[in-house]
């Protein structure tokens, strides 16, 4: 059922929170955390936060960046 769906989604992802406060700001993964685990849209966290959609895919996509380079150099 969709309630184990997102505690399994959550668990796993509580690893990767840990590890991406040594090189991710709050609102970063924050953002990575809406989208990926809780599956809203660029334009339903734009809505939630009072800013553009531009805003929020700007910022995410910097985000997977730094993840990317995070675990293409480690």
């Amino acid at each position: 059922d969709n309630i184990s769906t997102v505690n399994t989604r959550v668990d796993h992802f509580n690893d990767y929170i840990e590890k991406f406060k040594d090189f991710l700001d709050e609102q970063e993964i924050d953002l990575i955390v809406l989208h990926l685990l809780y599956d809203f849209t660029f334009k339903e966290i734009a809505k939630g936060k009072n800013v553009s959609i531009n805003v929020i895919t700007s910022k995410y996509n910097r985000a997977i960046k730094k993840v990317r380079k995070h675990y293409k150099e480690g």
